[in-house]
């Protein structure tokens, strides 16, 4: 009788694993926010994110007004070492803020990076920073912070319907059944039989 459920239940966590696995194949996604870290204030500077591995890396850096307009080298720093690389040419882009519908102004950088296991392990434990720095001295720091995995719509939806199943199944197998016909003519005899003795008793 469990088995039907035992199976579907194999099933469903089969999928999520494969999920993780997969997920964690094509890489890790990180975000960070850029602030310049003025005495006695903090000026929102930007955000961004990069999917890398123990091995490279692909990043996308916002950089808003009126910080767009510096020539910025870009540096992730771990305490195992720090990874830089070139931004490129930007592209200006507008980007929404704050809950009003709101935008602002900037410059969209994309691109791809070497990345090394060591400083890939760091960010996974949640120690690292990403840092802009100008020609001026100015610097754009934040730290980095890894989203929690959400599963795919895909996957979700397929472990729902194995659920679904698996509750009918369950529901299924507790019912009562009905009489089958062997029982049904057992229990005719058995009246049957019951009647003629108490009419031989009467007699």
């Amino acid at each position: 009788m469990k088995t039907p459920t035992l199976r579907c239940t194999v099933i469903a966590l089969a999928l999520l694993v494969c999920t993780v696995c997969t997920s964690r194949s094509q890489g890790v996604v990180f975000t960070f926010s850029l602030w310049d870290q003025e005495p006695g204030a903090s000026i929102y500077g930007g955000f961004g994110s990069f999917t890398m591995d123990a091995s490279a890396g692909q990043f996308q850096v916002n950089v808003v007004f009126p910080y767009d307009g510096d020539s910025l080298t870009p540096l992730i720093i771990t305490p195992s070492g720090s990874l830089s690389f070139l931004l490129g040419t930007g592209t200006p882009a507008t980007f929404p803020f704050g809950p009003f519908g709101d935008f602002m102004s900037g410059v969209s950088y994309a691109g791809s990076f070497q990345s090394s296991s060591a400083a890939y392990s760091d960010l996974l434990s949640g120690l690292g920073q990403f840092q802009l720095t100008a020609d001026s001295g100015l610097r754009l720091t934040g730290g980095i912070v890894q989203p929690a995995p959400e599963p795919s719509v895909s996957i979700l939806f397929v472990c729902g319907l194995i659920s679904f199943l698996c509750l009918r199944l369950t529901r299924a197998n507790n019912s009562p059944k009905p009489p089958t016909a062997v029982g049904a003519v057992s229990s005719a005899v058995a009246v049957r039989v019951a009647s003629r003795r108490w009419f031989s008793f009467c007699r």
